[in-house]
């Protein structure tokens, strides 16, 4: 199960024939090395089919783009290339890490750049794909100052036409995370909190953080799991959730189903026997209560993770709260030497100014000369 030892460019599957390129999805994972490109086609999530045509999302989203870069043997599968690996993959070989340049190679394809890239991955590769949203390039500090340059920085680095503020722009489409049912809180979930919940300090002027400002704007979704085969047509409900997604919450166009009166006319050439109805009733009554307890179960887990979330967001509100007590007495305790040393100051001028005084008194009084009359 060893990953990859040196590198290739990303597995690509292309936006289906004739389709306008709209959306790419850049979505890691951890197949191994001995996984061929044939069995690639297979088992990336764009093959994964939802329950509501038991057609995969490729097939139901057809201007997508998907991009799933290979990750590298070692500790830091998305982060320890060398020179080389950078090469063989097509990237620079620059400071910006590997996903970061991906997903900015990617943004320069869409008209929308950066806006109209999703991003995601499953357990630890969700993890690694939402620090890579922290690892763009920052404004340099030479032109931060400058608002123009500052927008000509953001609209040629993120190809975003419209970004002129580094506070309010910057951002993907969306990012997806999907993790284990009852998993613990992930550190994907737990920076996304606190980054939202972060007030800022910084004094008016000062430049935000690209990189923050991407994690607190981007619209976030975390689904419970990966995706695993449930059956030949289903490949479960998080694949349905991720399609939901893309549909409703990115609007990123969605082949129609069938329409009722074409399904009605199919249905119409084989009339059910009363055996099959029975069968098929019984069936539906079986789906009902699995589907009642299913509702029942995802509401406790619901529950649960909204239990955790704010166990978490306390915890990080009492971080920032202290960090902001800190840094106020650190200012108050700045304002009040500044304060001790300009008072300091003025009194050293105001006791040169009296001595300075004092001597041209003394300079003016009749007999203060040093020579003696002739």
């Amino acid at each position: 199960m060893a990953l990859r030892q040196k590198l290739l460019k990303p597995f690509v599957v292309e936006p289906k024939d004739g389709s306008d390129h709209t959306h790419t999805v850049v979505f890691l994972h951890r197949f191994p090395e001995s996984t061929t490109e044939e069995e690639m086609a297979n088992k990336v999530i764009s093959t994964k089919r939802t329950s509501r045509n038991h057609k995969t999302l490729r097939e139901q989203f057809p201007t997508v783009r998907w991009v799933f870069p290979y990750p590298k043997s070692g500790a830091g599968p998305y982060a320890n290339l060398t020179a080389e690996d950078k090469a063989a993959v097509g990237l620079a070989n620059s400071a910006t890490p590997y996903i970061a340049q991906i997903l900015l190679q990617e943004a320069g394809k869409l008209e929308g750049g950066l806006e109209k890239v999703i991003l995601g991955g499953q357990g630890e590769t969700a993890v690694a794909g939402h620090g890579a949203m922290q690892s763009f390039p920052e404004i340099p500090a030479a032109i931060r100052g400058q608002p123009d340059a500052v927008a000509e920085f953001l609209q040629a680095t993120f190809h975003a036409a419209h970004w002129t503020d580094a506070a309010s722009h910057p951002r993907l489409a969306a990012y997806v995370g999907m993790h284990a049912e009852n998993g613990e809180i992930t550190r994907d979930l737990v920076t996304y909190r606190t980054e939202s919940m972060r007030i800022s300090t910084r004094p008016a002027g000062l430049i935000a953080s690209v990189n923050s400002s991407i994690v607190r704007n981007t619209p976030h979704r975390f689904i419970h799991g990966g995706y695993k085969v449930h059956n030949a047509q289903w490949d479960g409900r998080r694949i349905d959730d991720f399609a939901k997604v893309l549909a409703e919450d990115l609007s990123v166009y969605r082949v129609p189903d069938e329409t009722p009166a074409a399904a009605s006319a199919s249905a119409s050439n084989t009339k059910p026997s009363a055996s099959a109805e029975a069968a098929n009733h019984e069936k539906n009554e079986r789906d009902k209560y699995l589907a009642a307890a299913a509702a029942e179960k995802k509401a406790n887990e619901e529950r649960v993770k909204i239990i955790k979330m704010r166990i978490e967001a306390d915890k990080a509100e009492r971080k920032y709260r202290l960090e902001r007590e800190q840094e106020a007495r650190k200012f108050a305790e700045i304002a009040a030497e500044q304060k001790k040393a300009k008072e300091e100051e003025e009194r050293k001028r105001a006791e040169a100014k009296a001595e300075e005084e004092k001597k041209n008194e003394n300079k003016g009084q009749p007999g203060t000369s040093s020579g003696g009359a002739a």
